[in-house]
Formats: C-alpha cells, structure tokens, sequence
C-alpha cells in the first residue's frame, strides 16, 4: 500500500472515536445499531439494510426481542433452571429442590449472541452486571449450561460480565466504576450489535463532506493493515 494511504489510515484510526457519527441515546436508553448507524444509511441504505440481516448487526439486543423460554434440570446438581416470560419480561428461575432456600429470580434485560450458535443473557444487581449461568444453543435446541459450569455441583455462581467481554457484541461500551470489574452506574453500553463505525472508522468527516472524506474499507486493506487498523480502534474505545 503507498505510503499515503498507510497515512491516510493511521490518521482515521488514532482520530476516530468510536461511534464519532452516531446519534447519542436519550439518558438510561440503550439503542440499537440501527439508530447508531442511522446517518450512513441516508447515503448507502441499501447497504445498511443488507448489513442490518448479518450476525454482527444482531450480536446483541434486549432480551425480549430474542425470546428462548424453556426448563433445564441439571443433573449433576439437581438444580432446575427456567427461563419464562413473565409480562413482557424474560425471567430466569432456578431452585434446589432438595434445599428450598436455594432459589433465585432474576429479570434478563439484554441477549448476547447471534443466535447461529446460541443465545445467552444478561441481568442487573445492584447495578453489577451477570451473565445467565444457562444459556440457549442453537445446534441442539435447548437449553444447557455456559461451558465450564456443566459438572458442578451445586447452584452455579453468578458470573460477572466485564466490559471487555463485551465489546465483540455491544458498542460505545462504558468503563465499569472504579475498583470494580462489572459495576456500572450508568449504562454498560450505549448501542446493541455493531454499528459502521467499529469496522470504518470515525464517519464525520464522510458524513460533514457529503462522502468525499476517506473512511477505512477494511476489505481494500491487506491483513497486516486490518489488523493494525482493529488494534487503533479497540485501543480508543478502551481508553474513552
């Protein structure tokens, strides 16, 4: 690649901040992608509405807009695990039925995954954020425990979402409070899925010149490039 388009590429990457073009959520409001990414599709809709069917723009999203419901008896402990819709609220149980103290509810507010392999959720304590220690996979059909928690023995423990985890799924994802690794007194994240910008790069000047400023095509770019420009991006969502 010439050396001004190598230029070219480091100046995108170490100005952008992710999201620089998308439309900023009401307060305590998580949006979708689609509303993140509202502004490219005035130019390229046909594009975005493709881009809107892919895994990638449905990595994430609020757990009522990807429903799973069902029961699982893990064996091993004898814990029973449901997910019901209760409302319009996706709810995870669990009891022991050898010891009735052992019992949870819990309100899952966000689903992670695409759903070609599986589904899983998330839920809110106190403002922590925790992964379902059940989760729904796509090749059997059902529900079954998150790898690592098939053999245990007793009520598996809640299992903290940390923002780097959630980065591969969410955008515009926020630090966790200070001296925590999954408090977040606002919102963890501001978009679902993931928008434009993650793969292109900061879009206002695109967007301000009516498309004649440079934005990354990550295609065009040879492996050394792609990775040098995913690094430059993760890098300025990490320190925003």
């Amino acid at each position: 690649m010439a050396l001004a388009c190598r230029a070219a590429l480091l100046a995108i990457g170490l100005s952008s901040g992710v999201l620089g073009n998308a439309q900023q959520p009401p307060v305590n409001v998580v949006t979708s992608v689609r509303t993140a990414d509202a502004s490219c599709g005035s130019c390229h809709a046909q594009i975005l509405h493709s881009y809107l069917a892919t895994p990638m723009a449905n990595a994430s999203g609020l757990a009522v807009e990807r429903l799973k419901t069902g029961t699982f008896d893990h064996k091993p402990s004898g814990v029973k695990y449901s997910l019901s819709l209760e409302g319009s609220q996706l709810v995870l149980t669990y009891q022991d039925p050898k010891d009735p103290a052992i019992a949870a509810s819990w309100k899952l507010e966000y689903f992670l995954g695409s759903g070609h392999l599986g589904l899983t959720y998330l839920y809110s304590l106190n403002s922590y954020l925790f992964e379902s220690p059940i989760a729904y996979y796509s090749a059997s059909q059902s529900l079954d425990m998150k790898p690592g928690l098939e053999s245990m023995m007793q009520a598996a423990p809640s299992l903290p979402v940390q923002a780097e985890c959630l980065r591969c799924h969410m955008s515009a994802v926020q630090h966790s409070d200070s001296g925590t690794i999954n408090r977040y007194s606002g919102l963890p994240f501001l978009h679902t899925g993931i928008p434009c910008e993650s793969c292109h790069g900061d879009a206002r000047q695109h967007f301000a010149t009516g498309g004649k400023a440079m934005v990354v095509s990550p295609s065009k770019l040879d492996a050394r490039l792609r990775i040098l420009f995913a690094s430059v991006v993760t890098w300025r969502e990490i320190s925003r």
